[in-house]
């Protein structure tokens, strides 16, 4: 399977802002389940989750995609 979100960037954020994963959630009003989905690579999810993420992130959405 083909990787579209660049998971890298979205850990390092996480680890350079010292959150957990539900805390990061928390902030992006992301639910727990996408953003495992999100991690896991998997397709069945809203992209709009990848707006708020980008948008916690203060980075453009473009720049998730690999």
């Amino acid at each position: 399977m083909n990787k579209i979100v660049n998971i890298k960037l979205i850990e390092h954020y996480i680890e350079e802002k010292k959150l957990n994963k539900t805390s990061f959630c928390k902030k992006c009003k992301v639910s727990a389940c996408t953003f495992n989905k999100i991690i896991k690579n998997e397709t069945n999810f809203r992209i709009n989750a990848l707006f708020k993420i980008a948008r916690e992130m203060e980075i453009n959405v473009f720049d998730l995609f690999i």
